[in-house]
């Protein structure tokens, strides 16, 4: 880089920082005398729509995207509505490193963080971190020997999703993860927990999880090959798990009780629709038990009904979740020429009209509400919208294209940010919800690829960059969602306040942990503003991340790219 951009730059974030532009402390207001450039810090798709908030700056603000080795300026704009728009630059490398500076206004000149800017940056870029994350917060083999709630991943619980997300993630590009440098030691990890020295710390509602996890070591077969990907050994340490002990109990004031919950039972639905790509790496005789398992358990968990529960903000029971899993089941028991497999298709059909008859797009109990959650209705509503048409029940393409224009409506902001409803930007007090701004993009891309051309179809791509690009700082903190700065390349400032160590599921353990967001109180503008909401990870959020990294890996139809 040349010196003297260098100096310029560095003064000109530090001169931003101090000024209070980023004090995500809260100590201090932002000041109102500079330009303030928050910005995607990891990075933006060359392919994408790529913007910027300058939540002050007037109208007609200049602005100047600069390459930093070079000093070279290599696009220009004016601030309009707080937002900066640089679509336009398309390199086809991400061998640079920007910064966008704003000027003019009567404000003094503002500097956001570096970033960069390349095709499918985002994707290459998160998706390795997402991975480890999976590794890290395995429940006794992962990061620290316990299992918070009793399931295969730390604080995971029968709703949150892990499986399913890690075989979307791997179907969307298996040739990135096949790449990828692997690091899970069957054999070694086999080791260590079936020595009796093994020094196991008990959490809330672990049932007896160092015998599940002995029992999958010394009972199940181990995954095949050479070379097994990481992410594939994830898989099969999910099902394996669920084969092992399939009853759980959520130890956060659930009132299901221990059981086999419907959705652990859908979670099989998805690795036996993937199996014929990873074929390789499982056994017949673990495919054979994951296979009967999952079509015994089927009507016996009541995934054949229509389900009428609509769950709380907690994320535990989202409207329509069955859809697309008996989606994924039609399609199995097809390949396998099943005399049965009409009634999955069927049951897909007639849970998605109640839900067209019934649930308002606009309510946001069945949308923002859903916080971990939303993605399971609305990309089994896309799904069997684009895939199923002519089985789908008549207006579910008027319901969703109604869904695009509540959303669209709500993201009418300077940080192209979907709201939870007029008046409030994210869920109720306490809660927070990284997970649900790092799903949005599936929901989105999976709406759009089934809408008609329009302008909808083009605010939905566009705000499912937007929401990339919050989790990774473009929002009221200027922070992006994770406590680790070292958890996703590119990171300038991560989350502020840090969640104590040693507490439940020690997540703080574990690369790329998503821990919080800015919230209603901090939106539009007001960093000072509340508190940090709470600041702990959880798996259900970074589960959310692989769902949202699926979808866009697969421009909306992660099921469509696998090889």
């Amino acid at each position: 880089m040349n010196a003297g951009v260098r100096l310029v730059i560095a003064f000109t974030i530090a001169l931003a920082t101090s000024a209070g532009a980023a004090d995500v402390g809260g100590e201090s207001a932002p000041d109102p005398h500079i330009h303030h450039v928050l910005v995607n810090q990891v990075g933006y798709n060359s392919e994408w729509p790529k913007r910027f908030t300058a939540p002050i700056s007037p109208d007609g603000s200049r602005f100047e995207l600069t390459e930093v080795r070079s000093g070279r300026v290599v696009a220009t704009g004016e601030v309009k509505a707080g937002v900066g728009d640089f679509t336009a630059f398309d390199p086809q490398s991400d061998a640079g490193e920007y910064v966008v500076r704003v000027v003019g206004g009567g404000l003094a000149a503002g500097t956001s963080f570096p970033f960069r800017v390349g095709p499918k940056l985002i994707q290459r870029l998160a998706s390795e971190p997402a991975l480890r994350f999976m590794i890290d917060s395995r429940s006794i083999v992962g990061t620290h020997p316990s299992a918070y709630g009793g399931c295969p991943w730390r604080d995971g619980n029968y709703y949150t999703f892990e499986v399913p997300s890690l075989v979307l993630l791997y179907m969307s590009q298996p040739a990135f993860f096949d790449a990828l440098p692997a690091e899970i030691d069957f054999a070694a990890e086999k080791r260590r927990v079936l020595d009796p020295a093994f020094n196991w710390v008990r959490a809330d509602g672990d049932a007896d999880a160092l015998g599940t996890a002995r029992h999958y070591f010394q009972e199940l077969d181990p995954p095949v090959g050479g070379r097994v990907p990481d992410i594939v050994r994830l898989i099969h340490w999910g099902i394996g798990w669920y084969l092992i002990h399939p009853k759980s109990h959520d130890p956060t004031g659930d009132v299901a009780g221990n059981r086999i919950h419907d959705q652990t039972v859908e979670q099989f639905a998805f690795y036996l629709y993937a199996h014929p790509t990873m074929q390789q790496y499982f056994t017949p005789a673990f495919h054979q038990r994951a296979h009967d398992f999952a079509f015994d358990q089927w009507e016996k968990v009541g995934l054949l009904k229509v389900n009428t529960k609509i769950g709380d903000v907690k994320g535990r029971s989202c409207p329509g979740h069955s859809i697309f899993p008996n989606l994924l089941m039609y399609e199995v028991a097809g390949r396998e020429g099943r005399d049965d497999a009409r009634r999955f298709l069927d049951a897909a059909v007639a849970q998605a009209q109640w839900v067209v008859e019934t649930l308002d797009p606009a309510n946001p109990k069945i949308g923002k509400g859903q916080r971990i959650s939303e993605h399971k209705l609305i990309t089994g509503l896309a799904l069997l919208a684009g895939k199923y048409s002519a089985q789908a029940p008549p207006g579910l393409r008027d319901w969703l294209g109604r869904w695009a224009i509540v959303m669209t409506e709500r993201s009418d902001n300077m940080y192209d940010f979907r709201k939870y409803d007029r008046e409030n930007w994210t869920v109720p007090k306490p809660y927070n919800e990284p997970g649900n701004i790092a799903a949005f993009p599936a929901i989105a891309l999976a709406v759009a690829a089934v809408l008609p051309d329009g302008p909808e179809r083009l605010r939905l791509r566009q705000i499912a960059a937007g929401h990339f690009d919050n989790l990774f700082g473009r929002n009221p903190l200027n922070a992006a969602g994770g406590q680790d700065a070292a958890a996703f390349p590119g990171i300038d400032r991560p989350w502020p306040v840090k969640y104590p160590p040693d507490l439940c599921a020690r997540l703080e353990l574990c690369r790329g942990t998503l821990n919080s967001c800015a919230a209603t109180e901090h939106y539009p503008f007001q960093p000072q503003a509340g508190g940090f909401r709470h600041s702990e990870g959880w798996v259900a959020f970074n589960a959310d991340l692989n769902v949202g990294l699926a979808y866009a890996w697969g421009d909306g139809k992660p099921l469509d790219h696998h090889r």
